[in-house]
């Protein structure tokens, strides 16, 4: 490994000098975990955050935010001080070394994305960020501290539950707080069905949905983190359920087979997506003609339901989000203590 970083910045040094490295301009957008590790050791890279490096220098990883610079070549973060990168043109690529607890990390990043417009920058959207939908994307300095400082259409995205909180998930009360029971009843299910449960943590609804679509069925669990993943498939094994596929999906895509999907759920998920236009438009494609996307998420309208603004979704801001796509909104039903179930069909 330490081969291949030192091949890299004896290419990094002399692409420097050669002063293409001085092109700030060309580096915003939104950068994709390509491989990661930690003392010399590969780690999973699909559980990291995207890094977004915004026009005006601001830049968000996570839970950090923060400015960044160029220097000498190099990009640097204000919140880590040995931040170091390269920049290579051609494949857009950003490598970083970084020091932290005692261990070294080191990540190389992929772009992904066109540059996204700062909010109140005057530099207008290209044609394939109007096409593409990152003009729906906004970063804002100031924002709510549970929020990433990443706005879509005007509703700051959440952050995202690690692998950490995945207690929480499985709380004994959490069947009586959100009747999920009665929540799949209300989904619809038949025998043979082929369904998704995107974001679907530790598998604690993935579970109740296989039941409905019984033997002849599937259900798709996806997931970001591979470590719920692993929690989820110990789970399935243990209850003896054999019609789960779990499924590692990305910040902007679940990785689902196209035309695959009768219904696809989302339950508190949709809100902490950092690319719900990516993810929407990979959704549709997965989805067979007619098949039905649920999300199920804690009502903005009920000042009484104990979750934190950034974590709730109105009514009103779902429809207008997902005017962008070719689905039709079908009904709410709200049978649940705290949350809507918001169904809408594939035109």
């Amino acid at each position: 490994m330490r081969t291949i970083f030192c091949i890299f910045w004896v290419f990094i040094s002399s692409f420097q000098q050669s002063g293409l490295a001085q092109i700030s301009q060309e580096i915003p957008g939104s950068y994709r975990p390509k491989s990661y590790s930690v003392d010399g050791i590969l780690s999973p890279a699909s559980g990291l955050p995207n890094l977004l490096l915004f026009e005006n220098h601001n830049y968000s990883w996570g839970k950090e935010s923060g400015t960044w610079l160029t220097e000498n070549g190099k990009v640097k973060l204000s919140r880590r001080s040995v931040w170091g990168s390269g920049i290579i043109r051609a494949n857009k690529e950003l490598f970083f070394e970084y020091r932290d607890d005692n261990k070294n990390y080191s990540i190389l990043f992929q772009r992904v994305s066109d540059p996204i417009i700062q909010s109140g920058s005057k530099t207008p959207p290209t044609q394939s960020q109007a096409s593409s939908g990152h003009s729906h994307y906004e970063r804002r300095t100031e924002h709510d501290p549970n929020g990433i400082g990443k706005f879509f259409m005007g509703r700051e995205i959440a952050h995202v539950m690690s692998s950490d909180g995945a207690e929480w998930l499985d709380r004994p009360e959490r069947e009586e707080e959100e009747k999920t029971a009665l929540l799949v009843k209300n989904l619809g299910l038949k025998r043979g069905d082929q369904a998704v449960d995107l974001g679907a943590g530790t598998g604690f609804i993935t579970w109740k949905m296989a039941g409905e679509v019984g033997p002849g069925g599937r259900v798709f669990a996806v997931e970001i983190q591979q470590e719920m993943l692993d929690l989820l498939s110990a789970k399935m094994k243990s209850q003896g359920i054999t019609n789960v596929v779990p499924v590692l999906g990305t910040t902007e895509s679940p990785n689902l087979p196209a035309g695959s999907a009768d219904l696809i759920l989302m339950v508190d998920v949709y809100h902490e997506l950092e690319f719900p236009y990516e993810v929407m438009q990979s959704v549709i494609t997965a989805l067979k003609p007619g098949g039905r996307v649920v999300f199920v998420e804690y009502r903005a309208e009920d000042p009484a339901v104990p979750i934190k603004k950034v974590h709730k979704m109105s009514q009103t801001q779902l429809k207008k989000e997902m005017g962008l796509f070719p689905l039709e909104f079908q009904q709410t039903i709200d049978v649940l203590p705290r949350q809507h179930m918001m169904f809408f069909r594939k035109k």
